[in-house]
């Protein structure tokens, strides 16, 4: 990220998914690895305060207002990763496309940085499919 931001989980997840479908379509599952690094954390909360008439009797206001989850987000901090993508040399144009596409889904500003992995280290990185067993 480009600054600190405040990203709420419905934006993070929207932006997983758009990346997620366009490696799906153009890379398929055997050569990329794709890892969303920050987790929702943070709880929002809202207090929420009554309207009309006779609310004043109700209500202490925003006297020791703690409020109700409505939701959950991420901090992230100025040149913080916040999601990771590893792939082929070949498949570069596809990882910026599926990249910059979940950028649009965020707050603020984001870059794409790009890292390019051998074969070898490819398979490090990705965990191995577990095989059947045959009964």
């Amino acid at each position: 990220m480009g600054e600190n931001v405040q990203i709420r989980d419905n934006a993070l997840e929207s932006a997983r998914v758009m990346a997620n479908k366009i490696f799906e379509k153009k890379i398929t599952k055997d050569f990329y690895f794709f890892k969303v690094r920050k987790y929702p954390h943070q709880v929002l909360r809202e207090h929420a305060i009554l309207t009309g008439a006779g609310a004043d009797r109700l209500s202490s206001g925003m006297r020791k207002a703690f409020g109700k989850p409505k939701g959950r987000a991420v901090r992230t901090k100025k040149e913080e990763v916040l999601m990771s993508l590893f792939t082929l040399k070949k498949y570069e144009h596809a990882a910026k496309e599926g990249l910059k596409r979940a950028v649009l889904k965020l707050p603020g500003n984001a870059k794409v940085k790009m890292t390019d992995l051998t074969k070898e280290k490819l398979k490090k990185v990705i965990p191995p499919k577990k095989k059947k067993e045959k009964k």
